[in-house]
C-alpha cells in the first residue's frame, strides 16, 4: 500500500514530521520547521562537497602528474623552437596559438608546485572530517531542539527520519543505539556549535 504521507501538501507533511517528532503542531511551529528545512536543503549540498573533497596531501599525487605533463609540454615546445617552431605554427593556424602568457604560466608551474609542497608538509595533521549524513543528523538534531524537542532518542530519531524523507534524499537514517551513538559521538567532537538553520528571525505578532 502507497504511504499516504508521499501525497500531502507541504504544510500538511511538516505537520507529519512534527507529529514524528512528538513536536506541537502549530502554526509557529510548522513555518519554523518549513524555514529551517529549506535552509537545509540549500547547505547540505554544500556541506557534502566540502566535507567529501580530498585531504591537502591526496593533491599531492595529482600536482605530480600535472608537473609531469607540464614538463613534457614544454619540453616539446623547446624542442620545437629549435627546429624552427612547426608545431607552434600549425597550433596557431589552427586556432591554439601557444601565447607568451600561456609559455609563462607553464614554466611557472614546476616553481608553483614546490611552493605547494611545502605548504602540504607544513600543514597540520587534518582533524577528522565529519561524514556528510552525520553532519545532516546533527543539524536536525539542533533544529528538533529549536523546536523545543527533549532528548527522546526514539522521537528524535523519528523526527529525523521524516525530515530526511520529506527531503527526498538518499540517507539511511539508523535505528535505536546506532542512531544514538553516532550522533552523540559527533556533538562530542563538533568544535563549531549548533548548525544554524534559521539565521533570519521570524516576527511573531503579539496575541
Amino acid at each position: 500500500m502507497a504511504d499516504v504521507t508521499d501525497e500531502l501538501p507541504p504544510a500538511s507533511e511538516l505537520a507529519h514530521i512534527l507529529r514524528a517528532g512528538g513536536l506541537p503542531n502549530d502554526d509557529k511551529n510548522i513555518a519554523t520547521l518549513g524555514a529551517g528545512l529549506d535552509r537545509l536543503r540549500a547547505l547540505y549540498p554544500i556541506v557534502a562537497l566540502s566535507l567529501n573533497a580530498p585531504a591537502m596531501v591526496e593533491h599531492k599525487v595529482s600536482l605530480d602528474d600535472l608537473v609531469v605533463a607540464v614538463g613534457t609540454i614544454v619540453r616539446i615546445l623547446d624542442d620545437d623552437f629549435e627546429r624552427g617552431s612547426y608545431l607552434d605554427t600549425l597550433l596557431a593556424g589552427a586556432g591554439a596559438e601557444v601565447t607568451t602568457a600561456v609559455r609563462d604560466w607553464l614554466r611557472r608551474v614546476p616553481s608553483a608546485a614546490r611552493d605547494i609542497y611545502l605548504m602540504i608538509e607544513q600543514a597540520p595533521p587534518p582533524r577528522r572530517r565529519e561524514e556528510a549524513e552525520t553532519w545532516c543528523f546533527c543539524a536536525l538534531h539542533d533544529l528538533f531542539v529549536m523546536l523545543n524537542g527533549h532528548g527522546a532518542d526514539a522521537k528524535l530519531q523519528r523526527f529525523v527520519a521524516a525530515a530526511v524523507k520529506y527531503l527526498g534524499w538518499a540517507i539511511t537514517v539508523p535505528m535505536g543505539d546506532n542512531f544514538r551513538l553516532r550522533l552523540k559521538a559527533a556533538l562530542g567532537r563538533r568544535h563549531s556549535g549548533p548548525v544554524n538553520l534559521l539565521p533570519f528571525i521570524i516576527n511573531w505578532p503579539r496575541g
